[in-house]
């Protein structure tokens, strides 16, 4: 199946409509003549699905590339009469799958590319498909353009854009803008990138093209010198410009160096946390030494406490910190407050390294700022992570405080403010953040309400507009290095990168913002935190390789250049792993630098700059090219550059310091006080341990890195089951947590602000996104400190700042439940597990696959460009066979449905079929099969259950089974209500039907066109589990709870919306719940259907997994795996694709 994330344009035909067709494919077996039109240019063969309208005449073809069937189109040339009338027919088509026809339509009116022209100069970046683009300027000063595409749906957005734009002047070109095709809005399911951003990033193209066709006519030289790059291929790097080259030098560190450094590390037991932004060189070396010594971790500064808190339970006596001040005092502050205080912390300097940004927040403007939000209660203050603990504590006593990064930040404030309607919000000190997100909140109420709650689902526009004049932000703070990205560079970038990937810090300026925005928009650029670049980054790359087509992939850096050193690690690494299943495919990555005139890099040995009234202290830098020059540089912290390899190797071999020679370089405890006479270091923790405290708890979908370390944890079941709907993949961080409306209802029954703002802080973190796989942290703070220093603090506080007369501590009740302290491996995906969990042996396993999808036909792809690899499916199978009986521990085999494709043609069906249940039974052992829709679009019921060997009554396909006293399996049918699989009379069919028409108002029923949030689940590719079912399944779990069984629940359908796209659910999955939900013996429900994958734990902690699709591995990948079965936990062990997943479902010591 397809969820909208893998829709494809045209099922095969349903039996309650055998002659109609949707938009769920696009593999095309059928071809006959267009009806109508005539060509000079034979266009290729294509089934004309759209017939011409009334009074279209026959016409040859023009050098105007595509005629559109209309003799009034032949006369028009003005551009916006030509696109006021293709956005008029568009919009007269009300039904998506119409318009989708009409451009399948003006596909075949496109005349295929000569091949000679369909090379990497004229591809368009940014297209799912591939799709190139050709332009001319010719004598009398026209356009001309000439357009293709290995996709039919992209082919006709390229057919519609040159009808509009082939002919015109330069001028015409440049006047259209993005904003006027989104009227279009032709058959776009979802809000998903997708093929839509072929309008967009085809205009682009063209009038990028214009302008260098222009210029090049009138003999102008280009207004800019292109940006310094790096471009990383399989094979190598290649750097462009001076400064590139002295990244690039780096990426292939000494050895010596590299030796050298490890000695001392080893022999001294010494750690190293870095920051992303450090200079290239000591980059490279730090790199390459943790193949060596595993306390090496670079990071943003999230997590770099939290590291040195594992090297330090490892045995480090030492921690060197390679960053700005503020960096250091965390790490010396949380490793005093986690019970290492004889650990040593030191700094790379001697002299004081700064930051501009934390620099704003220590003055007593920004102290004069939260004096007016402590005279305006109930106020909360917002602060970046990025700022000194000194400055936390001061303002934590003038106002609630918590921290936030720039990946949650947006969320923060809505959560805040659905918590405390009236509650004013102090963002600070980062003037530029809180200018863009005032921006985007001023955006967010131009959306619909629909819209909004799919960002947050207790907000909507007139809940926005209360919350604007409610947000306050600092006007006077900003990074240096941000600071850098202004008109000049945007220019730039819109000049000679408008078609490029953008990518963007939230604290960048507005411009910036604005540009980065727009490119997100339409699925070419990222706005967000560094971790949220480097995974935007590294998907793209994943796209263009899961493609296997010859790509280059242009990527702007639109924040500090020292990230390159990740982005080219990361990127070489999926290089490498994809290059010997590429067949051949060619991919460059392209990393460009930004370059401003107002950057600089100092390297006089005894000198400082002033800028502003900030003094900038000698640094070391690069010795030339672009980024040495106050002239011309690129945007590189000066600060963080104060942090040298020599400095490092020179701390490292001094240790242990008994002469005091680098006592300067000894990051010092705080030893002052706050007004209220705290502990700075102390009362400047709270804000971050309090939401590292919630963000420990979770147990994200990730691989963890704690390399076997245990950690302390407190956690208990009901605080695990109130994190409903985690959302786990990098692409659902902003999803909205559905437990948040239980949360709400009982903010109603707080009765001060006091009380609502103490809840609101111990919820912001719970409902905050979850972590991505390299960005993952865990709580570093024993849970006893945490109670005994934190609680009671940060309760007196608040309650003296807004009601005195609270004595009961009010954050009590959340966390002086039971309390559990747990190892780290129950984070989700480990690889490092606790000794014990290692020893202990399961009680059985199984394998598992979903959705192979076999058939013999040509590759095709969905709806969004996705592969689907019809051939090659039943290859992975094999491999998957081969695997579990390798093992020799499997118990059975479980496949979750959809055997054989839809298109697979109907006279080879049953072969189909038989060919993939015979590669199956090669398996030594039970296979235990579920039916998916493609299965029942292949065969009836009556033929297919005998087949796959289900053990159903009267056609019903639901079971049970126990392969051992302590487990019980339980398959549901999801297609037992279904318009599909029953004889068009059947009453099941008919209900179905029924049920459709009811739910879903689209003339074609697999449309979810109209259909909002969780409702666009109505489609006729689905279905739902009957009375008699519920009922049955009722009994079978009341069974099994007497009996003491562990259940795990099977259906091609998910059930639950946090692990699913909602067009993949099952009808009435909150039915089948509800059922569910009755018992506690159900541990796991498993799925299939949504081919990318998902992973959710509900509100009663039973996991949810939908398993990602054999269809979709291209050559030389797989997406299978198996189970290890525990009385505690199910561990899913997966292979390539299928990712790993621990389910801890006890609260056991090694779970």
């Amino acid at each position: 199946m397809e969820s909208s994330a893998t829709m494809s344009l045209k099922s095969p035909p349903l039996p309650s409509s055998s002659s109609s067709s949707s938009f769920f494919s696009t593999s095309f077996t059928q071809n006959p003549k267009p009806k109508s039109l005539c060509f000079a240019h034979k266009p290729r063969p294509f089934k004309c699905i759209q017939s011409p309208p009334p009074g279209a005449v026959n016409k040859p073809f023009t050098c105007s590339a595509v005629t559109f069937p209309s003799s009034q189109s032949l006369t028009e040339t003005h551009v916006s009469s030509k696109l006021h009338r293709l956005i008029s027919e568009f919009q007269s088509l009300p039904e998506p799958i119409d318009r989708v026809k009409r451009l399948l339509h003006y596909a075949t009116l496109l005349p295929e590319l000569d091949p000679s022209a369909k090379v990497d100069s004229n591809r368009v970046m940014g297209c799912t498909a591939q799709v190139w683009l050709q332009a001319e300027l010719g004598s009398d000063g026209k356009m001309r353009f000439f357009a293709d595409s290995d996709s039919e749906i992209s082919r006709g957005f390229c057919s519609c854009l040159v009808w509009v734009l082939d002919g015109a002047a330069p001028e015409e070109v440049m006047k259209i803008t993005t904003e006027e095709l989104v009227e279009m809005n032709v058959g776009v399911v979802g809000k998903e990138r997708s093929r839509v951003n072929t309008w967009h990033n085809v205009l682009i193209t063209m009038q990028k093209k214009t302008k260098a066709l222009v210029a090049e006519r009138e003999g102008k030289t280009p207004p800019f010198e292109p940006f310094p790059s790096l471009v990383v291929t399989a094979d190598g790097v290649e750097a462009k410009g001076s400064y590139a080259e002295a990244q690039a030098r780096y990426l292939f560190p000494d050895e010596s160096k590299v030796e050298e450094l490890v000695s001392v590390l080893k022999e001294k037991k010494i750690g190293v946390v870095a920051h992303f932004y450090m200079d290239p060189q000591v980059q490279g070396i730090l790199t390459a030494a943790q193949k060596q010594w595993p306390h090496i971790h670079i990071s943003d500064s999230l997590v770099m406490a939290d590291s040195a808190v594992k090297m330090a339970k490892a045995g480090c006596k030492y921690i060197t910190v390679l960053g700005v001040d503020f960096m250091s005092e965390n790490v010396r502050a949380i490793l005093d407050q986690a019970g290492f205080g004889d650990v040593g912390v030191y700094r790379m300097s001697s002299e004081r390294i700064g930051c501009s940004l934390a620099d704003a927040a220590a003055t007593p403007s920004y102290m004069n700022y939260l004096e007016s939000a402590s005279k305006s209660p109930p106020s909360l203050h917002v602060i970046y992570i990025n700022t000194s603990l000194e400055t936390k504590a001061y303002t934590h006593e003038l106002v609630p405080t918590i921290t936030c990064t720039s990946s949650n930040v947006v969320q923060t404030i809505l959560q805040a403010f659905s918590q405390v309607p009236d509650l004013n919000i102090w963002y600070g000190p980062d003037s530029y953040m809180g200018a863009n997100i005032k921006e985007l909140f001023q955006q967010m109420t131009k959306m619909t309400d629909e819209e909004i709650a799919e960002i947050h689902p207790a907000h909507n526009r007139d809940s926005i507009r209360s919350l604007l004049p409610h947000l306050h932000f600092y006007q006077d703070g900003t990074c240096i290095v941000h600071h850098l990205f202004g008109h000049e560079v945007v220019e730039k970038i819109n000049e000679m990168y408008c078609d490029a990937f953008l990518t963007a810090h939230l604290e960048v300026p507005g411009e910036m913002f604005s540009l980065a925005m727009e490119a997100k928009r339409r699925g070419m650029g990222v706005v967000g935190s560094t971790q949220n670049i480097l995974d935007f980054i590294n998907q793209r790359v994943q796209e263009a390789l899961d493609r296997n087509v010859n790509d280059h992939l242009q990527f702007v850096l639109g924040t500090e250049s020292g990230m390159v050193t990740a982005i080219v690690a990361a990127v070489r690494r999926l290089l490498a792993s994809g290059k010997s299943s590429s067949g051949g495919a060619k991919i460059k990555v392209e990393i460009v630098f930004p370059v401003s005139s107002d950057s600089m890099t100092i390297t006089s040995p005894n000198s400082s700059v002033t800028m502003g009234d900030i003094i900038l202290p000698v640094i070391p830098g690069v010795a030339s090219g672009e980024g040495c020059s106050i002239h011309g540089g690129c945007a590189s912290c000066p600060y963080m550059k104060m942090n040298t390899l020599s400095s490092l190797l020179q701390v490292c071999h001094q240790m242990p310091d008994e002469k005091n020679i680098i006592a300067a370089y000894e990051a010092e405890r705080f030893k002052l006080q706050t007004p209220n006479g705290k502990s700075v270091a102390d009362v400047g923790c709270e804000p971050i341990l309090h939401m590292r405290h919630f963000q420990g708890n979770k147990c994200p979908f990730v691989p963890s890195q704690t390399n076997g370390l245990e950690e302390e944890r407190s956690l208990n079941t009901d605080t695990r089951r109130k994190k409903e709907h985690l959302r786990h993949y990098p692409n659902r961080n902003q999803r909205p947590h559905a437990h948040a409306r239980g949360y709400l209802k009982s903010n109603q029954s707080m009765k001060t602000d006091a009380d609502r703002i103490v809840f609101l802080l111990e919820i912001l973190m719970i409902t905050s996104p979850t972590k991505t796989p390299s960005s993952s942290s865990t709580t570093t703070l024993n849970s006893d400190t945490y109670n005994k220093s934190l609680k009671p603090t940060l309760n007196s506080r608040i309650s003296h700042k807004y009601n005195n007369k609270r004595t009961t501590p009010l954050i009590a009740p959340f966390l002086d439940r039971k309390k559990t302290v747990l190892s780290a491996s129950c984070t989700m995906g480990s690889t490092n597990e606790s000794a014990s969990a290692q020893e202990k042996q399961p009680l059985f396993s199984f394998g598992i696959i979903s959705d192979v999808q076999y058939a013999d036909i040509p590759d095709g792809r969905s709806f969004i460009g996705v592969p689907r690899y019809y051939r090659h499916s039943i290859l992975v199978l094999q491999r998957a066979v081969q695997n579990w009986n390798h093992h020799k521990k499997l118990k059975f085999v479980i496949n979750l449905g959809d055997i054989v494709d839809g298109f697979c043609p109907k006279d080879q069906s049953l072969n189909a079929v038989k060919k993939v249940v015979n590669e199956f039974d090669k398996f030594n052992g039970p296979v235990y099969h579920l039916i998916g829709n493609h299965c029942l679009y292949n065969l009836p019921r009556k033929q297919l259950l005998p087949l796959l060997k289900i053990p159903g009554v009267d056609d019903h396909a639901y079971f049970d089974f126990s392969p051992t006293p302590e487990y019980r399996f339980v398959v549901l049918d999801g297609y037992d209500v279904s318009a599909i699989g029953w004889p068009q009379d059947h009453p099941k069919t008919l209900e179905a039907l029924n049920f459709l028409r009811e739910k879903n108002p689209n003339s074609e029923k697999n449309s979810p066109s109209g259909l909002v949030g969780l409702e666009r689940r109505f489609l006729m590719f689905n279905g739902a589990v009957g009375k008699e079912q519920l009922e049955w399944l009722d009994d079978v779990l009341q069974e099994a709870s007497k009996l003491k069984q562990n259940v795990v629940i099977c259906c091609h359908l998910p059930l639950d919306p946090g692990a699913s796209s909602p067009e993949a659910l099952l009808w009435n999955y909150d039915q089948v719940m509800d059922v569910i939900h009755r018992y506690n013996c159900v541990k796991l429900c498993l799925a299939g259907h949504d081919h990318k994958g998902g992973y959710s734990i509900d509100s009663h902690g039973i996991h949810h997994r939908a398993l990602e699709a054999a269809l979709e591995c291209p050559s030389g990948r797989d997406a299978f795996g198996y189970v290890d079965v525990y009385d505690d936990r199910l561990s899913l062990v997966g292979t390539d694709r299928m990712h790993s997943t621990d389910m801890c479902f006890k609260l056991k010591a090694n779970c």
